[in-house]
């Protein structure tokens, strides 16, 4: 029975290097969860807020490691971020979906240089759209493995039914070789 305003941030830092460099359009569903089990009680429909920033084709920038393309999703390395990491290192990603549906996308079997790392990576993707996201790594984990140069990646990308949970499929092993 009781409202609240609340804000929508993003971080600078993000849209820098994801290349946008004005926010013209946000498409964005707001979700309702009970806040003791997490069980979604209500989800509206797509909200789009267009902002008075001048109109401009903004670029896709889908450049760098080709490291899945199965079944309408597609994901590219875009490169490791090695400073400035909220608890390490950072692989930069872009991801497309044209699967034909709305899907969440993680890493499993994740392994830097042939040691097994646990990655923090879930990623929703509308159908039809692109997003840039990021998989975190633990620089403790890193240190602990004797890692200080990220030269080889390997995980399977599992893809989920964002509302059930259900995997949708899961990748083969994916190994991605790191240019230093």
């Amino acid at each position: 029975g009781k409202k609240s305003n609340e804000v929508i941030s993003f971080y600078q830092s993000d849209l820098d290097s994801y290349g946008i460099t004005s926010i013209q359009t946000i498409e964005l569903t707001v979700e309702a969860m009970d806040s003791s089990s997490w069980e979604t009680l209500v989800t509206g429909d797509v909200i789009t807020l267009t902002t008075d920033a001048p109109r401009e084709t903004q670029a896709l920038d889908d450049s760098g490691i080709p490291a899945l393309d199965q079944n309408g999703l597609q994901i590219v390395v875009r490169g490791v971020k090695t400073d400035d990491g909220l608890w390490g290192p950072e692989v930069m990603l872009y991801l497309s979906n044209q699967t034909g549906r709305d899907i969440t996308v993680q890493a499993d079997d994740f392994s830097v240089n042939g040691y097994m790392i646990t990655p923090i990576l879930s990623c929703n993707v509308i159908d039809g759209k692109v997003a840039y996201s990021t998989i975190y790594l633990d620089a403790e984990e890193l240190e602990k493995n004797g890692i200080d140069q990220i030269d080889t990646i390997e995980c399977t990308f599992v893809v989920c039914d964002p509302n059930t949970w259900d995997t949708i499929f899961e990748s083969g092993p994916v190994t991605i070789q790191i240019p230093n």
